[in-house]
Order: structure tokens, then C-alpha cells, then sequence
């Protein structure tokens, strides 16, 4: 399983890079793939940290393969520094929440909300797995909410 997700995020990367992704015989390569990868839950390295994934969710395979909004999480990641505080709203499984983690450091601190219950017991797991003492997760949507008096 490791083996085929290795080498699902290194194909990703290259075929992206050349410019095959999205034509024709880069969209077949990539289901021929899909039909030898698993379908379900395991756990998976994803910049350098382990993340409890459902393969059988889009967006978590995409995170798997390391493609899932690549350079928006660089960009994030960029704008972070060591002791700050983030929040994350409508942290998935922990993606962001993660790299937040890492980013920011244990003088630094996370606050993860995330509403839908298999979301978030992926995400507590993902934090633990990590040992990021520095993040809490918030099992609640987060919103502007007007009052009536």
C-alpha cells in the first residue's frame, strides 16, 4: 500500500510537472492506477507527517497523492511563523491543520473547527498521530450568526 501511494505522489508530481496530467494519456494513466490502489482507510505520509485517510474519498485521495491545493498550502504555510496563532475553519482532516501545527511550533498554537463528525475524529487522530500538543479541535461549524433582540 505504501509502495503504490509513494509512487501515486511521485507520478503526480512528475506528470504535472511535464505537462501529461491533463491530457488524454494522463488521465488514463491515472485511472489505470486508481484501479490497482485499495479502496478505504489507512495511513498515509504526507509532507512528512501521518494522516489517517479514506482513499476512497476524492479529496482525501488527493491529499494522499499530494496534489490537493499544492500551492495554496505552500503559500499558507509561507505566511506562517513560529509562536503565532491560527485558525483553521472547516479544517476537513487536518491538512492545514497540520502544517499550521508544524509551522508555528509548540510556542505557537492551533485552533481547528470542523462540524461533521467522521471529519473530525480523523482529524483528532491525525493531530495525535503527529503528537502536535500545540492544537486544539473544535467539533463545531464556526459562522457569522445574527441575534434578534
Amino acid at each position: 500500500m505504501r509502495s503504490l501511494i509513494g509512487l501515486g505522489q511521485v507520478a503526480t508530481a512528475v506528470l504535472g510537472r511535464v505537462g501529461i496530467g491533463q491530457t488524454g494519456l494522463g488521465r488514463w494513466l491515472f485511472r489505470q492506477y486508481l484501479a490497482l490502489l485499495p479502496k478505504g482507510e489507512t495511513w498515509v505520509e504526507v509532507g512528512g507527517q501521518r494522516m489517517w485517510l479514506d482513499l476512497s474519498d476524492r479529496t482525501q485521495l488527493s491529499i494522499a497523492l499530494g496534489s490537493h491545493e499544492k500551492a495554496a498550502l505552500a503559500r499558507f504555510v509561507g505566511l506562517l511563523r513560529p509562536g503565532q496563532t491560527v485558525v483553521d475553519v472547516g479544517a476537513n482532516v487536518g491538512l492545514y491543520t497540520l502544517a499550521a501545527a508544524r509551522a508555528v511550533g509548540p510556542g505557537g498554537r492551533v485552533v481547528a473547527f470542523e462540524p461533521e463528525p467522521g471529519n473530525c475524529v480523523r482529524l483528532r487522530r491525525n493531530v495525535e498521530a503527529n503528537g502536535h500538543g500545540n492544537v486544539t479541535v473544535v467539533q463545531a461549524a464556526a459562522g457569522e450568526a445574527q441575534r434578534r433582540g
